[in-house]
């Protein structure tokens, strides 16, 4: 497999694709140039985002763009499976800046979102980041592919990925085979600076394997405080403080 790598997100972005050095590399720099857009239009501590101009709103109601309330409105129906465990509000909580957020702080009609506090931000954090995964692998999606983010990974063939110890992140607990689906993990070492919760921790790490990187990512970080009902298309393994595998599913394994 031709390998690329770049660095977005603040992270590395690894993308390896079984075609030709041309159509590789084409696909490749589509890619990337897709990542770059999506950083720069969303990244929180960039001033001129539209995170940021949303952030620094002078009215309650702002006109959206179709990408925009697209993930918007993923995000909400997310937010929502997860009972708020997951919200792109809860920055609120860690900026202790009195505003509301959670449940009933924003809502989505047509080309606008509408904010019950102008002092409610937004952050879509690492979300973007695995939305841009899943943006790839429709580019990627003619050739066999393996897509991984940081962690946030996205394959069309058979493989084998490793589910780190989160004792020690540089070991494997368990082995997983997953084909035509994505896996993201979160955890304490793994995306600290992406989980904010009104709640404690339950599961020192949480993985979820699904058919949908952004899904998956919203639930491996709500499952580490919320136990929550998945879709049947989706699998968690939660691993608590003292290593112990658990494993949650509405499907039959």
């Amino acid at each position: 497999m031709k390998e690329f790598v770049f660095s977005c997100f603040s992270t590395k972005c690894v993308i390896k694709l079984e075609a030709s050095e041309y159509e590789a590399s084409n696909l490749a720099i589509k890619c990337f140039e897709l990542c770059k857009n999506l950083h720069l239009k969303y990244n929180y501590f960039d001033n001129s985002s539209l995170v940021s101009k949303i952030n620094n709103k002078s009215k309650n109601r702002i006109k959206l763009d179709q990408q925009t309330m697209m993930i918007l409105q993923k995000l909400s129906s997310l937010s929502e499976i997860t009972n708020y465990a997951f919200d792109i509000t809860l920055i609120n909580k860690k900026l202790k800046n009195n505003a509301k957020y959670g449940k009933n702080s924003y809502f989505l009609s047509k080309k606008f979102i509408e904010f019950e506090d102008i002092n409610t931000k937004i952050d879509l954090g690492g979300v973007i980041k695995e939305f841009a995964v899943d943006e790839c692998a429709k580019i990627c999606e003619k050739y066999k592919y393996v897509i991984n983010f940081g962690g946030d990974l996205k394959t069309n063939k058979e493989i084998f990925v490793n589910i780190k110890n989160p004792k020690n992140p540089q070991e494997a607990i368990k082995k997983w085979q997953i084909l035509n689906q994505s896996l993201t993990t979160s955890a304490q070492y793994e995306r600290a600076n992406h989980i904010i919760n009104t709640k404690d921790f339950k599961y020192s790490q949480v993985s979820v394997i699904g058919e949908n990187t952004l899904s998956c990512g919203v639930f491996s970080t709500a499952l580490c405080f919320e136990e929550i009902i998945l879709p049947k298309e989706y699998l968690a393994i939660c691993i608590d403080f003292n290593n112990e595998i658990k494993y949650q599913s509405n499907r039959d394994r």
